[in-house]
Order: structure tokens, then sequence, then C-alpha cells
């Protein structure tokens, strides 16, 4: 039977000391390649490397709610499911920039149970995220926002991002066409006459509450547009104006409220941006409108 060699404090000393010197020796090698890792998931990189704004020519949004397109046209772009609405070139202008500068920069989750805490659910099984099919690119950007933070993912993938720019609002294809700003102003001192003609009714000259017409008009909005739709007896008000001008409107009425639609006969076709389009108004001005067509 062998004995069991007993070691001196000294040597015991220096074999101690040399198995410190391995485990520190192991540790800084982990963590440096830890830290070549990190600083590897941390560097930028662009979300769409190739992408080029002068040749874009459709970009589709996709959200729990809605689906529409940004169509490029010769004149600019549209909005095909807003009637063919041109876009407002400041919008479209901050969107192609932001595809263009767009970076991930810090990641963040890959659980997919937790992307709509990030904005980033899948639309089309209910979540909150924004995604955006590029024509050009062959991978889908779902977007979404938290505390004024911008924060994205490529569809296909779980890994979720901090992104280097904010993206323009996307759930709603009126904020790219602002309807508000379509909504004519009337002013009663500009008006001769007015006749209205009520759902098939006798056309008649109403003289009076041309200052209450201008104020529902000065406080209406517009909440959607569509495509004009041919109606047999709308109601409708012919106002003819002191330069001789005149401007006629049809209220249109169904289950979502009422509709205006605007014939100019003096305008230009090419410039008039009411021709083959009919607008939702809000509903307090469709309560006021009745009541003053019937006259009550």
């Amino acid at each position: 039977m062998k004995r069991l060699t007993t070691l001196s404090p000294k040597s015991l000393f220096f074999t101690v000391l040399a198995g410190v010197v391995v485990l520190i020796g192991v540790s800084f090698f982990t963590l440096s390649s830890t830290n070549a890792v990190d600083a590897a998931q941390a560097k930028p990189r662009p979300v769409f490397s190739d992408f080029d704004h002068a040749e874009t020519q459709k970009i589709h949004i996709t959200t729990a709610g809605s689906n529409y397109s940004l169509v490029r046209v010769q004149e600019g772009w549209i909005v095909p499911e807003k009637a063919n609405l041109p876009v407002r070139m400041e919008r479209m202008k901050e969107l192609l920039s932001a595809l263009e500068l767009a970076e991930f920069t810090e990641q963040k989750t890959r659980l997919p149970e937790r992307h709509d805490q990030l904005g980033l659910g899948a639309p089309h099984t209910g979540g909150f995220g924004a995604q955006l099919d590029v024509d050009g690119q062959d991978r889908s950007l779902v977007l979404g926002r938290k505390n004024g933070r911008q924060y994205g993912r490529l569809a296909d993938e779980n890994d979720s991002w901090r992104m280097s720019i904010l993206f323009p609002p996307l759930h709603s294809a009126n904020y790219w066409v602002d309807l508000n700003d379509l909504v004519p102003g009337l002013d009663a001192a500009s008006m001769v006459s007015t006749h209205i003609s009520h759902r098939g009714g006798m056309v008649a000259p109403i003289e009076r509450d041309k200052q209450f017409l201008a104020e529902i008009f000065s406080s209406m909005t517009f909440e959607d547009v569509r495509d004009r739709f041919i109606v047999l007896d709308p109601s409708l008000i012919d106002i003819e104006r002191r330069d001789q001008s005149r401007v006629t409107f049809y209220i249109i009425t169904d289950e979502r409220g009422s509709w205006l639609a605007f014939d100019y006969p003096e305008a230009d076709p090419n410039d008039d941006i009411y021709e083959g389009r009919e607008f939702l108004i809000d509903a307090l001005s469709a309560s006021d409108l009745e009541y003053w067509v019937a006259g009550e």
C-alpha cells in the first residue's frame, strides 16, 4: 500500500498560486471573447443596405386594423386605398429617408411573446406592429414604438432591436393625405344664393342662415375619403357666389355616416382634388348640416 505524499507548506502555496493564475487566465479569455461577441452585436447595421429611394415604386403597410399602399406615380405618390389622393411630400420624404438611414443599434428581446411590449407583435395575428414591405427588398420590416423610442425586427426573425431613427406614424392611411386640409372654406359674404334639393324634393331658394352654413364648414372635419359612388336623388346644395362661380355639394348618408361630394364646374379637372371623390364628415357637422337642409 502506497503512502500519500504530504506537500510542504511552501509547495502547497505555489500549487494554489498556479491554480489561481490558471483560473484568472481562463476567466480573462472568456470575458474577452464575450466582450468581442457583445461588441459585434452592438455594432449598428443597416436595415436595408441596398435601399434606393429613387428606384422605389411601392411601399405596402400592414397593421392589425388596416392595409394600404404608397405608390409612386408621375406626379409624386398616392394612396390607392384613399381614392388615389396624393401623399404629402414632406411626409413621404421623411419615410424614404428613414428607410435609407435606419440601423439596428441595440439588441432587445428574442422572445416572440414579448414583441408586443415593444409594439412589434405580428399584425397578421393581431399584434401591435406595423409591417413594411418595400419593393426591391426581399425581407419585411416590422416597426413599433415605446416611450418615444423606435424598435424594429425583420418579420421572419425573432430578434428585436432598438433603431437609430424614428419612422413616421404608420397605423393610419389618413396620416399621409391630411384630410382636414381639404375641407373647403365657405364665406357667407361671398354667397349670392343657395338652392337645396332634399333627397329628391323640390328645389327652392334658401336665403337665410348663410352664416350658419359657413360656420358648419369652418368647424367641419373630414374623417375618411373614398371613390365617389353614383347615388340617385341625393340631397344637394347649389351655391352661387359673387364672383359668378358655382359650387354644388351632395350629401350621401349610409351606415358609416354622412359623406359629401363636391362639384366645381369652373375647376380644371386635372387640378380638382374633389373630382371623383367623396368625404366622410364628422358626426356633429353632419347633424348641423341635416338641421340646416331641413330648414327646421
